[in-house]
C-alpha cells in the first residue's frame, strides 16, 4: 500500500507567506534607503560643482577687472558697489568692466572691455519642513544698462546658480583694511579712482533636500598690484 506524500499544512503555509512578506519588505525598505542615499549624494555633488563652478567664473571675471586713468568719452571704464547693504541682507551687487570677455572677431561692435554685474534676483522659494524658504538667484549681466531695479536694457544675462541664500563681497584698499562697499569717490589713488587690491566673496547655496554649502574665495586684481605691496601677508586672511 503507497502511502501519500505529506501535504502543507493551511497553518504552514499562512506562516511561510508572513515570513516572505517580512523579507520583502525588509529587501524594498533596504533598496529605498539605498536610492534615497545615492539621490542625496547626487544633488550634494551637483550642489558642490555648481558652487565651484560658480567661484570660478567670478574668479575670472574679477581677476581681469579694469579702470582706466584717462577716463576718455567713449571708453568709460568702473569698478563700485550698485547699492547699500543692510546688516540683515546677506546679498551684495558689484559693477565693473573687465577684460575677461573679449571679441576676437574683425569688425566686431563690441568693445574688448565690458561692464559686468554681479547680482542676485528673487526666486520662488524653497519649501522646508517649517515653511517656504527665500532664495535668489545669482546672475551675471554683460553689457547692456542696468538700472537701480535691475532691470537690463541690452547686454545678455545669465544665471550663475539657483537657490542662494547669501552673496557677500569686500573689498581690500591699498592700507590693508577690508570695506563692505566700494565707491570710486572714496578711493582715489593720484587723482583718479582705483581698483581694489583684492575682493573676498562669499556665496551660499541651498539644496532641493535643504543642505546648504558655502564657499569663499579671496581674488587678487592684477592691475592694482602696483598700488598693493603688502608685507604683511595677514591683510588677506579673513
Amino acid at each position: 500500500m503507497r502511502r501519500s506524500a505529506p501535504a502543507f499544512t493551511l497553518l504552514e503555509v499562512l506562516v511561510a507567506l508572513v515570513i516572505t512578506g517580512i523579507i520583502l519588505a525588509l529587501v524594498a525598505a533596504s533598496f529605498g534607503s539605498i536610492f534615497r542615499a545615492h539621490g542625496n549624494a547626487l544633488r550634494h555633488m551637483e550642489l558642490e560643482q555648481t558652487l565651484n563652478e560658480s567661484m570660478e567664473r567670478i574668479r575670472v571675471l574679477l581677476q581681469s577687472a579694469y579702470l582706466s586713468g584717462k577716463y576718455p568719452n567713449y571708453f568709460l571704464t568702473r569698478f563700485e558697489t550698485m547699492d547699500t547693504d543692510n546688516i540683515s541682507d546677506p546679498y551684495d551687487s558689484l559693477t565693473f568692466t573687465t577684460l575677461a570677455n573679449t571679441s576676437h572677431r574683425i569688425n566686431a561692435k563690441e568693445s574688448d572691455l565690458i561692464e559686468v554685474t554681479l547680482f542676485t534676483v528673487d526666486a520662488p522659494p524653497l519649501m522646508g519642513p517649517n515653511g517656504p524658504i527665500n532664495v535668489r538667484r545669482l546672475r551675471v549681466r554683460a553689457g547692456g544698462d542696468i538700472n537701480s531695479q535691475f532691470e537690463v536694457e541690452g547686454g545678455q544675462v545669465y544665471t550663475l546658480a539657483d537657490n542662494v541664500t547669501g552673496f557677500h563681497l569686500e573689498y581690500l584698499n591699498q592700507f590693508g583694511e577690508w570695506k563692505p562697499e566700494w565707491i570710486p569717490g572714496d578711493n582715489i589713488v593720484n587723482n583718479f579712482p582705483s581698483l581694489p587690491c583684492a575682493v573676498r566673496v562669499t556665496v551660499a547655496l541651498r539644496s532641493q533636500t535643504l543642505e546648504e554649502r558655502e564657499a569663499s574665495i579671496m581674488v587678487p586684481l592684477e592691475m592694482a598690484r602696483t598700488q598693493c605691496r603688502f608685507d604683511d601677508p595677514k591683510v588677506f586672511e579673513p
